[in-house]
């Protein structure tokens, strides 16, 4: 009895603390483990932070040399699938592949620890695909072009789903007896897994030109299902894999509301559901065409009309005539960068057939700068590649113009009777129309050598910095990247707008 007693009180004492004991290991493992990534990440800070000290006296040789070797050249050119892909876009890829790699593979390799971290890397990955509702929204968080932040979403995206193929591929390998877990423990991974297939294909070339509007809805679909089945997969005791969820998620809150405050270059997202039947299920980027410096009451959008929502305004537009009609509108934004003109001496704005719209705001906002007094602009160049005289419309007409003293248009127009005439606009004899292409290095050359700047004085001042800012088709931006590549030693700067036609 005595025996029987024993063995009864050893089980008491075992079942119960044993579990608790393991569960508080794991916390203060998991605990350590987050310390550990916030005071490494708080020196790395600091010391990114003083070499970029040190490096800024340096900073215009180094940033030239990168420009010109790193940035500019493209590896592979413009296709209709593929590309274009610079040097420095094919190095971070690399660079962000072999990292992943590294810490799957060479650290205590077997199929178990392989399967482990796979998961986990996937889930850390993971946080930059939930950063928000849009990616307009991380994009403007992190302060960088959305174009650039797309690609950085792709590759997460990609990384994702190869290291979620390589858990669940090493998970299958590592076990001889095949996945023995019920049918209810496997099915929400096999979810995730399958939404995670489904978004790796559906926003390929060919089938987001089928339909962007629908593609993007099933992207976002997928997505709320996948994450669902990934939270029912993780282990409910452990902390650490949740917690990569939870800093996405929390970040996804805090990205919903941002001030309003629009700038030259940017563009919102508007939701319009009452334009057509299907039109509550599609939101679309506009350009904002519109400048002011004070508050705006109104705002005026760049539509051009390709299929969808933009086709359905056009064609209402048409048949209800200029005055318009009145909906109801929501709309987040203002997203995208603002490029800061005040300190260029000269400013070379070209455009490309549509890409005219988004240049105004910044020729609107350098005359009201140099007329003011507030900016370092001296020359303001506006180069407007158009294909026919039909694309010739208003926007260059407007009375802001007018008091651009500094400001001279270049309109070439491709087809057409040769013509070449001067168009007056307001009280300066500033537009000239060209037939033909434009020859862009000499117009690039012409502006770096400072020609058409009025000198105030016989004394030799120092050379400003010239600004190009480009809103043109694909071809066009590479051509240009490509002239700007062999000047950059003369203190040119190429942006390329957020919206490109």
């Amino acid at each position: 009895m005595s025996v029987g007693w024993r063995i009864y009180s050893f089980h008491l004492l075992r079942v119960p603390l044993f579990p608790q004991i393991q569960l508080r290991y794991q916390l203060n493992m998991d605990i350590l483990v987050i310390y550990a990534i916030t005071a490494g990440s708080v020196l790395v800070s600091l010391v990114a932070f003083r070499l970029l000290r040190l490096l800024s006296q340096w900073k215009s040789p180094i940033l030239v040399l990168l420009s010109r070797h790193i940035i500019y050249p493209h590896v592979v050119a413009r296709h209709r699938f593929l590309g274009p892909w610079s040097r420095l876009s094919v190095l971070t890829h690399l660079a962000y592949a072999t990292v992943n790699s590294i810490l799957v593979f060479f650290l205590n390799f077997s199929l178990e620890n392989v399967s482990r971290r796979a998961g986990d890397l996937s889930l850390i990955n993971m946080i930059f695909l939930l950063t928000s509702s849009h990616l307009s929204y991380s994009a403007d968080l992190l302060g960088i072009p959305l174009r650039t932040y797309r690609q950085m979403h792709r590759a997460s995206g990609w990384m994702a789903m190869a290291l979620v193929v390589l858990h669940v591929g090493a998970l299958v390998f590592n076990r001889k007896d095949g996945i023995t877990r019920s049918d209810g423990q496997t099915l929400f991974p096999v979810i995730a897994t399958a939404c995670l297939a489904a978004l790796s294909l559906i926003f390929l070339p060919f089938v987001r030109k089928f339909s962007y509007e629908l593609s993007l809805r099933v992207h976002q679909a997928l997505t709320i299902v996948s994450v669902y089945g990934i939270w029912k997969h993780l282990p409910q005791d452990k902390l650490l894999p949740r917690l990569y969820l939870y800093i996405g998620l929390s970040v996804f809150t805090g990205t919903s509301c941002l001030p309003v405050n629009v700038r030259a270059g940017q563009y919102v997202n508007l939701w319009l559901p009452g334009v057509s039947f299907w039109s509550w299920t599609q939101t679309h980027p506009f350009t904002v065409v519109s400048w002011s410096q004070g508050k705006q009451s109104e705002l005026e959008f760049l539509v051009q009309p390709r299929s969808g929502l933009t086709a359905t305004i056009a064609r209402q537009m048409r048949v209800i005539g200029p005055d318009g009609y009145s909906c109801l509108a929501l709309y987040s934004g203002p997203h995208g960068l603002s490029e800061s003109v005040n300190n260029y001496e000269t400013v070379l704005l070209i455009a490309g057939g549509a890409g005219l719209p988004a240049v105004i705001p910044y020729a609107k906002r350098l005359i009201y700068g140099y007329n003011t007094c507030t900016s370092h602009v001296r020359r303001v160049h506006l180069v407007w590649q158009a294909e026919t005289r039909e694309q010739l419309n208003d926007l260059l007409k407007e009375d802001v113009l007018d008091d651009g003293y500094i400001l001279s248009i270049s309109i070439y127009v491709e087809q057409g009777p040769p013509v070449r005439e001067k168009l007056l606009f307001g009280k300066h004899e500033r537009a000239t129309l060209y037939q033909g292409a434009p020859d862009y290095a000499t117009v690039v050359s012409t502006e770096l050598s400072r020609e058409k700047i009025e000198k105030l004085s016989p004394i030799r001042d120092n050379q400003g910095q010239v600004l190009l800012i480009v809103s043109a088709p694909g071809v066009l931006r590479d051509e240009l990247r490509h002239i700007v590549r062999g000047h950059l030693h003369q203190r040119i700067k190429m942006v390329e707008l957020e919206y490109q036609p």
